[in-house]
């Protein structure tokens, strides 16, 4: 990539060659600065001969948004501002003409002189104006050109010295700058360049006939995003861009959430300092361990529980080809089951009187419907664990209060996080504004998701983690290289973004702490830390110890392989039945191979 500072000149003369006239020197001065505005003046001496005329005429490029004249075209007629034009060291006055279309774009005919005041001679002109976004990228990011076209007079006079100035911004040198052009068919040679210093150069030649276009390219490699950031945090105040501020407002928003946080629970649970137990939360059903373990019920923990009904009798099991098959034991008393522990069986399982409930695989329908039960059942459970004290409030109401006020702070950041974005640009078209908008908070939620992702392959410490991770970091930097242009013009730009990832953090910060909270009390918290226990002595799988837990409840392997199923731990406790020489329970039948 390399940045090109575009000078374009073109000579145009009238419409009748006069030999008399001659432009002897033409002296131009261009100072750039690197938020794209040139300051301009040119100095010529214009000599008329013995002819007379009314005004003298300048022709100034309009090229709309890329490259422009400050102006106001309040219809078809444009008016200047910041331009002056003297003669002879007098103001003058100006009017415009309609603007018109030429070989190099938009232009304006600007008309200088004083009404009724005919000149003739040699008279001094010059011209200051100003020209705003002038650097602006091109080839998707390739180059970023200055243009700037200089026709004449409209008069077909020779100029017999040229001279150019001109001041590179502060951030360009002559270690990186290579200057080539041409003037007419000719190439501009070393002779017609002079360096007077590392951000000056000038540009020599004599003889230009009317007509002839002038073309000089001052090149240098374009900087990447973080030279663009740094240069726009000199020039804007710090809230607004930066990497240093940027990840100062995610330490501030972070502090912000924890506190929230931490002022919602009333128990923080912590996970380290858990003794080991070898047996679930006394006095509670499995459904009401597993709410209290995950502050929900998913569709992986029905069939432990039906395991959990069969084991009391309840339910009688078939394994199939395609799934399950469960009978309902008839006459069976359920006065002692728990609520939910009714719900399951009276509700989900076995309506309306009926005894066979099945469990395919492939039913999508049972699936569907499946899911809806479990939502009820989830209401059940949640107002069980309010009701005896072990959440202090619901899980949806503590989590919205944590929502909203986390958006209290998270807003205003995002919105200062996409003003810096959108300054780094400095010449947005503001028809496009709302949708460069648009496309970086759509940019930021997906590095939100590939952060998901990179912290899950850390947790998971698994190969199809890690590149399922990588993968989505691929398609995150490319679509928002795509999209993002021309703030991000590579693939590199987007990985040092700091707006991007400072949001994205936000969003994972935000939906991360949203999952973990939760309502305990202290009865709560106590159950909870039983289950993590409980699990570590499941995940442990000690033979020995099951061993001698048999001889005090023959049924004890029965009556843990549920919270081993919920654990993820089946495999591991199925083969202690072959190890142990375990008879499968009455309730449950193989039927699955013939």
């Amino acid at each position: 990539m390399r940045l090109v500072f575009f000078l374009f000149i073109v000579l145009i003369g009238s419409t009748s060659w006069l030999s008399a006239e001659s432009i002897r020197y033409y002296h131009t001065t261009i100072d750039a600065h690197s938020d794209g505005t040139l300051y301009v003046q040119e100095n010529f001496l214009y000599d008329y001969g013995s002819n007379h005329e009314k005004a003298f005429v300048r022709i100034l490029p309009l090229s709309g948004k890329r490259s422009r004249i400050q102006i106001t075209t309040p219809s078809d007629h444009a008016s200047i501002d910041k331009l002056r034009i003297t003669m002879d060291g007098t103001p003058l006055l100006f009017g415009t003409q309609e603007k018109f279309t030429a070989r190099f774009g938009d232009m304006l005919r600007v008309l200088a002189g004083t009404p009724d005041n005919y000149v003739t001679g040699k008279h001094q002109y010059t011209l200051h104006y100003t020209l705003e976004n002038a650097l602006r990228p091109i080839e998707y990011g390739q180059k970023i050109a200055l243009r700037w076209e200089l026709p004449s007079t409209e008069r077909r006079a020779l100029i017999e010295n040229f001279t150019m100035d001109v001041y590179l911004p502060k951030d360009w040198n002559r270690e990186h700058v290579t200057i080539q052009g041409r003037i007419g068919d000719e190439a501009i040679s070393e002779k017609s360049i002079r360096w007077e210093n590392k951000h000056h150069f000038t540009v020599y030649a004599k003889e230009i006939a009317p007509y002839t276009p002038m073309v000089i390219e001052a090149v240098r490699p374009a900087e990447d995003l973080f030279e663009r950031i740094s240069a726009a945090s000199r020039s804007m105040p710090i809230l607004f861009t930066g990497y240093v501020p940027s990840f100062i407002l995610l330490a501030l928003y972070f502090f912000w959430v924890l506190h929230i946080k931490n002022k919602l629970e009333p128990i923080r649970v912590k996970n380290e300092g858990i003794p080991v137990r070898y047996t679930p939360p006394k006095g509670l059903s499995f459904l009401q361990s597993v709410f209290l373990r995950d502050n929900g019920v998913g569709k992986y923990d029905i069939l432990p529980a039906i395991i959990d009904l069969a084991q009391k009798g309840y339910v009688k099991i078939t394994q199939t080809a395609k799934g399950f098959a469960f009978q309902k034991v008839r006459n069976k008393d359920t006065s002692q089951l728990s609520e939910d522990q009714r719900y399951l069986l009276e509700s989900i399982l076995f309506p309306y009187e009926t005894h066979i409930f099945t469990m395919d695989r492939h039913d999508a329908a049972k699936r569907i419907e499946l899911k809806e039960d479990l939502e009820t059942l989830k209401s059940k459970l949640e107002k069980w664990a309010l009701e005896h004290g072990f959440f202090s409030q619901s899980l949806f109401e503590v989590r919205k209060v944590f929502v909203l006020r986390a958006l209290l702070l998270a807003v205003p950041i995002v919105i200062l996080l996409t003003a810096g974005f959108v300054h780094l640009e400095g010449n947005f078209d503001t028809s496009y504004m709302v949708i460069h908008i648009m496309f970086f908070l759509f940019s930021g939620l997906m590095f939100a998701f590939v952060i998901f992702l990179l912290v899950g392959a850390w947790y998971q410490r698994t190969i199809g983690w890690g590149i399922t991770a990588l993968f989505f970091l691929w398609f995150a930097l490319f679509v928002s290289k795509l999209f993002l242009y021309p703030v991000c013009r590579s693939l590199y730009d987007v990985l040092v973004c700091p707006y991007l990832w400072v949001y994205g953090l936000i969003v994972y910060i935000t939906v991360r702490y949203a999952i973990q909270l939760s309502p305990y009390t202290e009865k709560g918290a106590e159950a909870y830390k039983q289950m993590l226990g409980f699990e570590k002595f499941v995940s442990n799988v000690e033979s020995d110890r099951i061993s001698r837990m048999l001889q005090e409840d023959p049924n004890y392997l029965e009556h843990i392989l549920p919270y081993a199923m919920f654990f993820g731990y089946e495999g591991s406790w199925g083969e202690l039945y072959d190890k142990l020489k375990y008879e499968l329970p009455f309730w449950f039948r193989d039927d699955s191979v013939d």
